[in-house]
C-alpha cells in the first residue's frame, strides 16, 4: 500500500493519555477501510508521547500494512507500557527505591538480579541527591526568612524520585531508527530547547543511531517530572511546553514533497479535553491549579497553531472565521506568504474530561486506565461528528 503525502496524522502530547490516540487511529483505519477506501497517511508528526506513537507508525516493517503496524503499537501499550505486576510496574518510569516490586514473587522470579539492582541503585541515587540538596540549602542560609523560604522551596524535585530507565528501554526496544530514516512515511517531532526557550523540530533524517532515541525521550521529558535530555550540549524538555500539537511540521512535510497535490488533510488528535467540560472546583488546591494551568496552555497552543495555519492560508481563512475558530486573523498573509499553501482540511479528535484524568492522569499507566483510554478513543473516533468537533472542511 502506497502512503499518501496528502494525509497527515498529528499526535499531541499528554503522557499516559497517549493511549487515546491508539483508539482514534483504530477508528480511522476502520472507517476508511469500510467506507472511504484505503487510509495510509504519508506524514506523522508528534510531540511528547505523540512522538513515540508517530515514530512507531512511521517505521513499519517491510511489507506491513498500516493496520498491522497499529496492532503492534496497541500491543506495546497494553503489554509493555501498561503496568503489570510481573514487570515490576509500568514501562515508562519507576519510583526510586520502591520496595513494592521486591514483595512480588512473580517479578522476583522473572528478574531476580535486576529487581535488587534497581532497588539499590535507586536508593543510592536518591540518597546522593538528597545529601547534595541539603548541603546546598545549608550553604545558602541567611538571616532573611524570605530568602530561607525560597531556598527551602528549591529542595523538593519530583524528578529526583523518578527513574526513566524503563522509558529508555521502551524506546530502544520499539523504535527502529534505521527503518524510520529509510521509511517512505515522513516523520517529524518537536522538543523544547530549554536553553533558548523555543520549539525545535527534528526530521526523520536527524534520527541518527547516536541521537535518535535521545530525541524521542527529549520530546517526552515533562519538566519537573522527567529529567532534561542533553543532545549536542543543548538541554531539551517536553515539546508540549512550546508546541503540543505540531500542525506546522505536518504542513512543512507536505510542502517538502514534490509530488504533493493542492490539498492536505490533517487528522489532529489532541489529548487535552475541552476546558469548558471541566468544572472549577469549589475549593482549589495547588494540584487543581497546576492541572488547569497545564491544560489551558495545551489548549491555547493547539488553537494558536490552527489560527497560525489560517493566517498563512487565505483559501480557508474565511471558513475558519465563519466557524469561530480564527477570530483574530488579520487580512495580511503570514510568514509563509511566498510559499505554496495547501487547501487544508482539519479533523479534530479530543477526549472527554473524564477520560483525560487531569494532571495525575498523565502518569497513570495502569492497565485499567490504558484500556479505558483506548476504548474511549475508539468510541470517539467511530462517533466523530465534524460539526460538533469544530473540524475545518473546505467547501
Amino acid at each position: 500500500m502506497t502512503s499518501t503525502q496528502d494525509q497527515a496524522v498529528v499526535l499531541s502530547g499528554g503522557g499516559a493519555n497517549g493511549a487515546y490516540e491508539i483508539g482514534v487511529l483504530e477508528a480511522l483505519f476502520e472507517r476508511h477501510e469500510s467506507v472511504e477506501g484505503d487510509f495510509s497517511p504519508g506524514i506523522y508528526t508528534g510531540t511528547s508521547v505523540g512522538t513515540f506513537n508517530a515514530a512507531f507508525m512511521a517505521s513499519p516493517r517491510d511489507g506491513e500494512s498500516p493496520t498491522a503496524t497499529l496492532e503492534r503499537l496497541r500491543n506495546v501499550w497494553t503489554q509493555n507500557i501498561a503496568a503489570h505486576p510481573e514487570n515490576g510496574g509500568n514501562g515508562v518510569f519507576r519510583i526510586k527505591a520502591d520496595p513494592l516490586p521486591l514483595l512480588n514473587p512473580s517479578y522476583l522470579a522473572k528478574h531476580p538480579t535486576q529487581s535488587l539492582g534497581e532497588f539499590f541503585r535507586g536508593g543510592l541515587s536518591l540518597a546522593t541527591d538528597t545529601v547534595s540538596r541539603a548541603a546546598y540549602f545549608s550553604r545558602q542560609l541567611t538571616r532573611s526568612p524570605l530568602h530561607d523560604l525560597g531556598e527551602l522551596l528549591r529542595l523538593p524535585d519530583l524528578s529526583s524520585f523518578i527513574s526513566v530507565a524503563p522509558l529508555e528501554q521502551l524506546v530502544k526496544a520499539n523504535i527502529d531508527l534505521a527503518r524510520l530514516r529509510n521509511s517512505q512515511i515522513d516523520f517529524r517531532c518537536v522538543a523544547t530547547d530549554w536553553t533558548h526557550a523555543k520549539p525545535e523540530m527534528f526530521t526523520r533524517d536527524e534520527m541518527s543511531d547516536a541521537e535518535g532515541h535521545a530525541i524521542i525521550r527529549a520530546s517526552a521529558a515533562i519538566p519537573a517530572i522527567f529529567p532534561e535530555v542533553v543532545i549536542g550540549g543543548t538541554h531539551y524538555v517536553d515539546g508540549g511546553v512550546t508546541m503540543n500539537t505540531p500542525l506546522q511540521p505536518a504542513i512543512d512535510a507536505w510542502r517538502a514533497n514534490p509530488d504533493r497535490s493542492a490539498e492536505l488533510t490533517l487528522y489532529v488528535i489532541y489529548l487535552d479535553p475541552a476546558l469548558a467540560a471541566i468544572p472549577l472546583p469549589e475549593v482549589s488546591s495547588t494540584l487543581d491549579v497546576s492541572a488547569r494551568m497545564l491544560l489551558t496552555l495545551m489548549a491555547y497552543n493547539a488553537n494558536t497553531n490552527i489560527e497560525s495555519a489560517a493566517v498563512e492560508n487565505p483559501k480557508i481563512r474565511a471558513q475558519l472565521e465563519a466557524a469561530g475558530i480564527d477570530k483574530t486573523a488579520t487580512s495580511q498573509p503570514g510568514s509563509g506568504q511566498d510559499q505554496e499553501q495547501p487547501i487544508l482540511t482539519i479533523h479534530r479528535y479530543r477526549p472527554t474530561a473524564a477520560a483525560a484524568g487531569g494532571l495525575l492522569g498523565l502518569l497513570e499507566f495502569t492497565t485499567e486506565h490504558i484500556g479505558q483510554l483506548i476504548a474511549q478513543g475508539l468510541q470517539d473516533g467511530r462517533g466523530h461528528n465534524c460539526q460538533q468537533a469544530g473540524c475545518v472542511v473546505p467547501s
